[in-house]
């Protein structure tokens, strides 16, 4: 869906393996350093010069002490859904 290919972030920084997406790997790292998550928003970005949309939420990583140690996202491909 982002066009990445399947190695793309093993071993590579965020920064480095989200170049293509840089909103992307800001949500995170805000995530991270703020310790909240966000619930449902919208991001736009371009891919072969078309303009998507993804929908997406993230999440806190825990280790089993409840220590936030990473920080995650869920997205989905909603380009259809939006209004032109």
């Amino acid at each position: 869906m982002l066009g990445l290919p399947e190695d793309a972030a093993l071993g590579r920084p965020l920064d480095e393996s989200l170049a293509g997406i840089p909103d992307m790997g800001r949500i995170l790292l805000d995530t991270l350093l703020r310790k909240e998550t966000v619930k449902r928003q919208d991001l736009r970005w371009t891919r072969g010069g078309e303009t998507r949309v993804l929908g997406y939420s993230t999440l806190l990583i825990q280790d089993p002490h409840g220590q936030v140690v990473g920080a995650g996202i869920t997205f989905q491909d909603i380009t259809q859904f939006q209004k032109k």
